[in-house]
């Protein structure tokens, strides 16, 4: 049996969507930009900005469901 210890990480649902939103613009080649994906929350008919997405991958800003 391991004795390891493992860090704790902040595991709420929106400390991991944060990350999943960063993760996702990070996958995309060339690096999607905040304002790009803003622009495209925006077609997609939400009131997205840059400041949203920062908001949003730093955990300052909550999605709703339609978002996701």
């Amino acid at each position: 049996m391991s004795t390891e210890t493992v860090p704790f990480e902040d595991q709420s649902y929106g400390a991991v969507i944060s990350r999943n939103v960063v993760a996702a613009r990070a996958r995309t080649r060339p690096r999607m930009s905040q304002s790009a994906l803003a622009g495209r929350m925006r077609a997609l008919g939400y009131s997205w900005y840059p400041q949203t997405v920062g908001a949003v991958e730093r955990g300052e800003r909550r999605l709703d469901i339609g978002e996701l």
